[in-house]
């Protein structure tokens, strides 16, 4: 009877172990599904999805008018490559943008090849520009036509209309991705009306850089934006153009520069009310002879 008892237990211990290797390795099999979808899962996403570039523009148009305020960096970096081997410049705007009424804060600086820096401020409202000079620190005003193409150009830059101008002007050679809470949107060609308007943008950054854009001819040009999937509101963009230089209508060997536009937006719809310092809204009137802009 014992000995009947001793073999019906080593037979249910066998069992148990049976099953719970069994178990075990049904379990193991499950993980390693779970974790092999969650793989295939992230590699989807990283690769994206394709989207209609006309249909995103069309969103991404709408959702830009709903910016009232915002904040935005923008950097220009310029290296050139000359006779006397390459330099590298940097121009710098940290700029807010408040509503009710619309007024422009921006902090400007920028960096010199032979490191030398230089600052300033300056406001922009709808009728007046007021203008710090970045040598002497005086501060101006003025409303002349000229000065206000200049500093209107600078205001696209925060409120996302120079963003839109990017899209627009290549819209039928876009490629749009969404990746997860993102779209990705690139371009990279040799469009003359998108070189136009990024000329008309470095100057709009850097006044100086219009001397040198006319000795030189674009190769290349290359742009990311990266909008926000919920918002259709951009969230930074990066972009570089490549540039060869000539004299006299001839390409120059070994010469050439490259132009790179990066900027990040932030606080949208969150900035408080930017007020104008009296000894600002005090200055002195320049029409029509403010000291040329940086």
């Amino acid at each position: 009877m014992k000995k009947a008892q001793k073999i019906l237990m080593a037979l249910a211990f066998c069992s148990l172990s049976v099953v719970v290797v069994a178990c075990s390795s049904k379990d193991d099999k499950n993980k390693t599904t779970t974790t092999d979808n969650k793989d295939n899962s992230k590699k989807e996403e990283e690769k994206g999805t394709k989207v209609d570039s006309s249909e995103f523009l069309q969103k991404y148009t709408e959702a830009i008018k709903t910016v009232k305020s915002s904040k935005a960096v923008v950097e220009k970096k310029q290296t050139v490559n000359g006779e006397n081997g390459t330099s590298v410049s940097t121009v710098t705007m940290d700029m807010a943008m408040s509503d009710n009424p619309t007024i422009i804060k921006i902090y400007r600086t920028s960096l010199s090849s032979g490191n030398k820096k230089t600052e300033n401020e300056q406001y922009i409202t709808d009728s007046t520009i007021y203008s710090q000079h970045y040598k002497t620190k005086e501060w101006s005003k003025a409303t002349f036509e000229a000065l206000r193409k200049l500093n209107d150009g600078r205001r696209d830059l925060v409120n996302y209309k120079n963003a839109l101008e990017f899209l627009t002007t290549v819209k039928d050679n876009l490629t749009v991705i969404q990746k997860g809470s993102t779209y990705e949107v690139t371009y990279s060609g040799n469009d003359s009306s998108l070189g136009d308007l990024i000329s008309k943008v470095l100057i709009y950054i850097d006044k100086s850089a219009e001397k040198l854009l006319k000795q030189v001819k674009p190769t290349n040009f290359e742009y990311k934006f990266i909008v926000d999937a919920k918002t259709f509101l951009p969230t930074e963009f990066y972009i570089k153009a490549k540039y060869d230089y000539y004299e006299k209508g001839q390409k120059v060997d070994g010469l050439g520069m490259i132009e790179e536009i990066s900027a990040k937006y932030s606080d949208v719809n969150k900035v408080e009310a930017i007020t104008i310092p009296e000894n600002v809204l005090n200055a002195k009137n320049a029409d029509p002879n403010l000291p040329s802009l940086p």
